[in-house]
This record gives C-alpha cells, sequence and structure tokens, in this order.
C-alpha cells in the first residue's frame, strides 16, 4: 500500500527529529533505532486515525469461508487466518457468528442484528469451527470477525450453508450395559410414557429407557420417535403376533423406504431401507464400526426381526422372562456387535447374567 501524504510528511519530519536528537555525525545505530521508531508510532497513530493503515486486522484469502463435513446436524468451517501490520498472527482473535437470515456481511450488521448467535468468542489464533446442534435441512449463514490486539476489527465474507435433510432410521446404544432383567435398570419418570402400544409395561419401560438415552447423549439426533430396537415378546393388542423389531413399522409407523444409519457424527449407513437390515446381505457396516454398539446386545430376535420363540416350549422364548431375570436360570437371545450376516442381531441364546447393550432406534 502506497504511503498517503499525512504518512510522508510524518515519515520527513521524524526523519529531521533523529538527526536533531542524535546530531548530524552519529552511528547508524542510532538513527535507525529511533527511526523505527517513529515509523511505528506513525503506523499506530495512523490506525487509530483509520488513514492510510485502514484495513487492518485484513482477513486472510480475502475473507473467503468455505464449509465442509455437512451432517444433519453439523457442519465445519474453515478459512485462512487474518493478517495484521502490529499484533502477531497467534495473538489475533476470531469470533464465529451464526444467523438463520442472510444479515451478518458486515460489522453493522453483525452488531446490529438480534438474530445473531454468538458462536465462539475471542478465540486465538482460530481458523477452523466445528458447529453442531443444528436443526437437519435447515439453511444456516456464517461469518467470522478477527480482532487485533489494538481492538481493531474486520469481518471475512460471509457465507451460507445447509444441513443434510432429515432422512433415516437412526440405530444408537446407552454406553451402559445391561443384565437380562432391563425392567430393573431406572429411568426418570417424565420419560416413561406409554407407547402406542396398550397394555405393554415391557415395551413401555424399555422405550422409556431409550428416550432417556437420547435425550441425554444423542440430543442432535433428527428424530421425533424413539422406541427400544428389541423383541419384548409381548403379544400386542394391534398386531396378530408378538412386539418384535420386525413388528416396528406395523406397531409405531416405522418409515420403511428410508437408510439405517448409525449416529453421528459419521452417520454410517448400514442398510438402503428396512428391508434391506434383514435380507441375505451383509450390512454395508457391522455395529461396532458403525459406532452403533460397543457391546454385543440384547435382540430377543431371529435374523428376520420376528421374536425369538422357544421351539421347544419350556418357555415363551428367549427373552429373559418378559426381560425380568438378570441371572442364569434363563436365557435371551443376543446380537454380535462386529458381525455383518444374520448374526448382527441373531447370534445365540446367553445367560440372563451376562452385560449386554440394549439398542435404541429413532426416526
Amino acid at each position: 500500500m502506497r504511503p498517503g501524504k499525512h504518512t510522508v510528511r510524518r515519515l520527513t519530519a521524524a526523519f529531521f527529529a533523529v538527526l536533531l536528537a542524535c546530531g548530524f555525525l552519529v552511528p547508524f545505530g542510532c538513527f535507525q533505532d529511533n527511526f523505527s521508531r517513529d515509523v511505528e508510532s506513525v503506523n499506530d497513530q495512523e490506525r487509530e486515525e483509520g488513514s492510510s493503515a485502514e484495513g487492518f486486522p485484513e482477513p486472510g484469502n480475502g475473507g473467503a469461508i468455505t464449509i465442509s463435513a455437512i451432517t444433519f446436524t453439523s457442519l465445519q468451517l474453515k478459512w485462512l487466518p487474518g493478517i495484521d501490520t502490529v499484533t502477531l498472527p497467534a495473538e489475533l482473535r476470531y469470533q464465529v457468528y451464526c444467523s438463520k437470515i442472510n444479515n451478518i456481511h458486515t460489522l453493522e450488521d453483525i452488531d446490529a442484528n438480534l438474530s445473531t448467535v454468538l458462536l465462539a468468542a475471542d478465540s486465538y489464533a482460530l481458523s477452523t469451527f466445528n458447529i453442531t446442534g443444528l436443526i437437519a435441512g435447515t439453511s444456516y449463514y456464517f461469518n467470522v470477525v478477527v480482532t487485533d490486539a489494538d481492538g481493531n476489527r474486520a469481518a471475512y465474507t460471509s457465507t451460507s450453508g445447509a444441513t443434510l435433510v432429515a432422512n433415516g432410521i437412526f440405530l444408537f446404544s446407552p454406553s451402559d450395559t445391561y443384565n437380562g432383567n432391563l425392567m430393573a435398570v431406572p429411568v426418570p419418570v417424565t420419560t416413561l410414557v406409554t407407547t402406542s402400544v396398550v397394555g405393554t409395561p415391557i415395551r413401555d419401560h424399555l422405550d422409556a429407557i431409550c428416550v432417556a438415552v437420547r435425550a441425554n447423549d444423542f440430543a442432535d439426533l433428527p428424530c421425533t420417535a424413539v422406541h427400544a430396537f428389541i423383541s419384548t415378546g409381548e403379544i400386542v393388542s394391534n398386531t396378530a403376533g408378538y412386539d418384535s423389531i420386525k413388528g416396528m413399522p406395523e406397531t409405531f409407523g416405522l418409515p420403511v423406504d428410508q437408510p439405517v444409519r448409525g449416529p453421528g457424527p459419521a452417520f454410517y449407513k448400514v442398510a438402503d431401507n428396512w428391508a434391506d437390515l434383514f435380507d441375505a446381505d451383509e450390512l454395508a457396516y457391522d455395529l461396532l464400526a458403525a459406532d452403533i454398539a460397543g457391546q454385543d446386545w440384547w435382540s430377543g430376535s431371529l435374523g428376520d426381526g420376528s421374536f425369538a420363540t422357544d421351539p421347544t416350549g419350556t418357555t415363551q422364548g428367549y427373552n429373559c422372562n418378559g426381560w425380568s431375570v438378570g441371572n442364569n436360570s434363563a436365557f435371551g437371545r443376543m446380537g454380535k456387535k462386529t458381525m455383518a450376516d444374520s448374526h448382527w442381531i441373531s447370534d445365540d441364546n446367553v445367560n440372563c447374567n451376562t452385560p449386554q447393550r440394549l439398542l435404541c432406534a429413532c426416526w
């Protein structure tokens, strides 16, 4: 940037001031030291006056902000660090702003609009920011402000991006493991809500566990319906058979045409749709790889998702006696976390004192 008239006059005055202070026959070091300090003083003054040094701090790469890693509920912002004539790069501070309205182009916009949300405040040397907790299928506007040590600010170029539209059945699980007495797992009273199935206390209790887990650990999943992904073996009143995973579309209105995914941040797709989950083909990812379950899990199901009845007739089925027994006096059917064939849902019958995960589904 070429110096303006005021800058030239100040530098000339500084030059003669140094000569008078040091004498005409002085070592160059004295001249250089005083001259440098005086130029710095001029730069500081001009920055305050907004003259030839205006435009600093300056956003990197012309103020461009890029958006990547977009999911249903999150995305990532990236930008190049700003530059400044005085403040070191590591001492520049950044603020990240978000709005659902296209109204954060300039500093004046950001300061004036009440709809603007500050996501990151005064973060040093920041050039990447992950934004979570967004709403699926929603457009957002973003901007970044860089601030130097003197409080001078500059806005980057605002950009916009939209999260993915929610289209999926999401499987997840609590981090805890449980023996087969799932009815003994405590649930908050506020989550113990009666499902659409009448007279099914086991289903209601297990669903309540999943409602609490989703609220506490998976609140960003774009879902309105939450249920335990398990066959309880209860006789349901609005179907002709047992309460089972296979019957969830009929019982709960689960959408059969949507892909089945793991939770965020990756949202791995394990099956193209509900039928693909149970056909002869293997899952695209096993439950461990898809971040769905870190341990084997209680399914109470056969390979097609139906209730695992006891063919000998000794018991009703392999569901730890209505998921109420936690010792080795009963058995429960389990699924394998590392298998992608039918063993992912129906591997073996194990003693009900075995610690396993409970899977949940939401959509």
